[in-house]
């Protein structure tokens, strides 16, 4: 009966999931970091808008965002019917 052989160059199965388990780790503390980041960048990109429009230490009232939702549709649509004219005229 033929024996196999096991190959000295391979760690036991206990090693790998050990390994696993420290690559998963890593890899959810990587997720972690990255996702306080963007909470982070989100944060800064907001304090920069509201500061662009004027309103600072984040006092967005009800009344300011829909000013700020308003100015954002009609430049949209401004720019929507400049480019349904330009479509026309072709």
């Amino acid at each position: 009966m033929a024996t196999t052989k096991r190959s000295t160059n391979r760690p036991p199965a206990e090693a790998l999931v050990a390994g696993d388990r420290d690559l998963l780790e890593l890899m959810i503390q990587v997720g972690q970091n990255y996702q306080q980041t963007n909470r982070c960048d989100q944060e800064l990109f907001t304090m920069l808008a509201l500061d662009a429009k004027g309103l600072t230490n984040r006092q967005l009232t009800p009344e300011n965002a829909a000013a700020l939702l308003s100015n954002a549709a009609q430049g949209v649509n401004a720019k929507l019917a400049a480019m349904d004219a330009s479509w026309t005229q072709h």
